[in-house]
């Protein structure tokens, strides 16, 4: 987060763009002041009240490096972009970068990802900060380098150390595409996504290949329900020397299986059109698109004439009213998630 002094300084205005910044980017944000003078908001909140310990304020930033800060991620040296209108500028080292890598380490081992039993958030942490693992080939070559130091660990032991190197070796030895590819932690891909991605490209070979040539943004945005935006995400990721590396790394020691289209279940929503809007009680957003996928519903993002269902959360917005608009039927929870069945 960039912070301005001149004549058009909002306390307001900084405020919103640094918990905009803060939500986006997990609790960790790099701000930037002129001269090292932070502003009055920064004052109150960084330096006076000592909150936010994972905010850094300029840190040990030179003159120079706070003039590449627009291009270059001061903790890492990857490049750096913002997006037009957007305060926050975001690091694209997403699998190497260290202010980002314990969130990428638990979002790589989660359920949804990589699904590595009895390596839990907490268990991630104590690895971290005991220094045993600083990115995810560290973590999976975690019984090469730590297997008698986890013995030993307090609360762990032969059984259960060995317990969690066999859950290792087995994710290692068949992943799926589609989950290899959340598992890495591309910005804003969710699980429906990476779906999308996986039936496109089918393996990870070629999925790779075609991300880092040259016309990768022309392919992704032909790709229905891939928009402009996304597209550079993904790419950004892709042409990152940093996240090469380790994908290099990573292709080594994981077997990832071309992807399956799963078979067609025929439910009520089989063929329909869907849009969610509000929160989910029982499942994220994400969850709800992949159930509704994998029983040939297409998923929207905009609600029209055309709409079947609008799948209706807590606190719906705009779209419900769209759907009131259209006169397009409105489901619960609970009714989707029967119907996902019938």
């Amino acid at each position: 987060l960039v912070v301005s002094h001149d004549d058009s300084y909002n306390y307001a205005e900084e405020r919103r763009l640094f918990y905009v910044a803060l939500t986006r980017t997990k609790n960790r944000v790099f701000i930037i002041t002129p001269e090292n003078r932070p502003s009055e908001f920064i004052k109150e909140l960084l330096i006076e009240k000592k909150l936010y310990p994972n905010v850094v304020l300029n840190g040990n930033l030179n003159i120079e490096s706070k003039r590449k800060i627009k291009n270059v991620c001061p903790i890492c040296g990857s490049r750096a972009v913002r997006e037009e209108n957007d305060a926050v500028v975001y690091c694209t080292g997403g699998l190497y970068c260290s202010a980002q890598q314990i969130e990428s380490l638990k979002h790589f081992v989660s359920k949804d990802a990589m699904d590595i039993d009895g390596l839990g958030q907490k268990n991630i942490e104590t690895f971290f900060n005991l220094g045993w693992i600083k990115n995810i080939v560290d973590l999976l070559d975690i019984r090469q380098n730590h297997e008698l130091d986890l013995i030993t660990l307090d609360g762990w032991g032969l059984k259960s150390a060995h317990n969690l190197f066999n859950a290792i070796e087995k994710v290692c030895q068949d992943t799926s595409l589609n989950r290899f590819i959340y598992a890495i932690g591309i910005r804003e891909i969710g699980e429906a996504t990476a779906r999308i991605l996986a039936d496109r490209y089918h393996s990870w070979k070629y999925f790779r290949q075609e991300m880092e040539a040259k016309d990768a943004i022309e392919q992704l945005t032909h790709i229905e329900g891939i928009g402009t935006i996304m597209a550079q995400h993904i790419v950004d990721f892709f042409q990152e020397e940093h996240n090469q590396y380790l994908l290099t790394e990573l292709e080594r020691r994981i077997h990832v299986t071309d992807y399956q289209k799963p078979q067609e279940i025929m439910t009520l929503l089989t063929g329909k059109s869907i849009v969610f809007t509000g929160t989910l009680e029982t499942m994220t957003r994400q969850e709800a698109k992949a159930k509704a996928q994998s029983v040939g519903a297409k998923v929207v993002s905009s609600v029209s004439a055309k709409t079947d269902y609008v799948v209706v959360g807590a606190d719906a917005g705009s779209k419900l009213s769209q759907a009131e608009k259209w006169g397009v039927k409105q489901i619960n929870e609970k009714e989707f998630k029967q119907m996902l069945d019938e």
